[in-house]
């Protein structure tokens, strides 16, 4: 991402499209890592971080420069997705492999199995709880950051995040994993 994204974002809102450029050759693998974690499918996130990018395009003058770029596409590429999903019903495709295997082949087996049934289980979580866990987890976002991204409270995305993890623990026990 973007180390310095509001000057970017400012220097093009004055006019300077290389400086929006360099924001989206800056911004563009993260913005797509983000959204092949939530999109229902791989194919559209080419898609929706053209829109996305469009969005800012069309919305560079409602910037507030006391919020970080980052913040402020996180907020609407998901509105971009839901727009989309809306269209059609689709579900979000879960966060890619962690990896923690030690380099044993019967660990990377069981690493893959635990994995898959991470995903599984993140998938199965309510929507709020789902882009909550993604944003915090994946993204390392801070609260505050999912709340204004999102639009709820800092303590609206706590209990999001509360739940959403004892749904996984729960779903992990439920499954011969100890807590």
């Amino acid at each position: 991402m973007v180390q310095t994204d509001s000057s970017w974002l400012g220097a093009f809102r004055s006019g300077d499209s290389a400086a929006f450029g360099k924001l989206v050759d800056d911004s563009r693998p993260a913005l797509g890592q983000f959204l092949r974690r939530i999109a229902a499918s791989t194919e559209d996130v080419e898609d929706i971080v053209q829109e996305t990018y469009l969005r800012v395009y069309e919305n560079r003058e409602d910037f507030d420069p006391q919020f970080s770029v980052k913040t402020w596409m996180y907020t609407i590429a998901p509105n971009v997705l839901r727009d989309r999903a809306r269209r059609r019903t689709a579900r979000p495709e879960p966060p890619a492999e962690p990896a923690f295997d030690n380099g044993r082949p019967d660990r990377k087996l069981e690493a893959r199995e635990l994995a898959e049934r991470v995903r599984t289980l993140i998938q199965s979580l309510p929507e709020g709880q789902r882009e909550v866990f993604t944003l915090y987890r994946y993204e390392g976002l801070s609260y505050a950051d999912i709340g204004r991204t999102i639009g709820i409270s800092v303590g609206a995305v706590k209990a999001h995040m509360h739940h959403a993890l004892k749904k996984i623990r729960e779903g992990l026990h439920r499954l011969g994993y100890p807590s």
